[in-house]
């Protein structure tokens, strides 16, 4: 499974087109994803009219591919389980060469910094404050800021010697500039 990071784009008739990164274009059926209460169920004509809700334009969300469309050229993804993907909430969203992200079964890590990163197959790095999808977010302390801030200056360190990403290698560079 590739995970991948994006921000949505604009609405269209019971999907949104989302920015994947890639060359192709990438689409978010209704469909595929949970709603608001954890609840995967046939979409009605009132989900359709509330999709704005849900996800806007400019919204960052962490999903996964499902389908590469041979005819019509379309990357689907889909976010069917709630406890990993969904809207993801304040943080830094940094794009890397896809080369340079490590190929893993995990993409997201829970660093002991109390920091998340997810580490997007697409070259979308996202580091934030541990969160659960569906949950209130709390306002982000200033220590946590610094931790974030601090986290996304030692990726970019790492990026720019060319160096692989992985939780080991970041976690270990956020140690070493404390």
């Amino acid at each position: 499974a590739v995970v991948s990071t994006q921000s949505t784009g604009e609405v269209q008739q019971k999907k949104w087109k989302v920015d994947c990164g890639s060359r192709l274009d990438c689409q978010l059926q209704l469909s595929s994803v949970y709603l608001p209460g954890n609840v995967l169920r046939r979409k009605n004509l009132n989900d359709e009219l509330m999709m704005r809700e849900y996800f806007a334009e400019g919204d960052l969300i962490c999903a996964e591919v499902s389908e590469v469309g041979n005819l019509d050229g379309m990357l689907k993804i889909h976010m069917r389980t709630h406890e990993k993907y969904g809207k993801l909430p304040e943080g830094v969203l940094i794009k890397v060469p896809s080369v340079l992200i490590k190929r893993s079964k995990l993409h997201f890590h829970r660093l002991p910094c109390n920091a998340t990163v997810i580490l997007g197959s697409n070259g979308f790095v996202w580091v934030g404050p541990h969160f659960v999808p569906d949950q209130p977010i709390e306002v982000v302390s200033m220590t946590l800021r610094e931790t974030i801030a601090r986290l996304v200056n030692v990726i970019k360190a790492l990026i720019a010697y060319g160096v692989q990403l992985f939780d080991t290698i970041i976690l270990t560079g956020y140690d070493i500039s404390l």
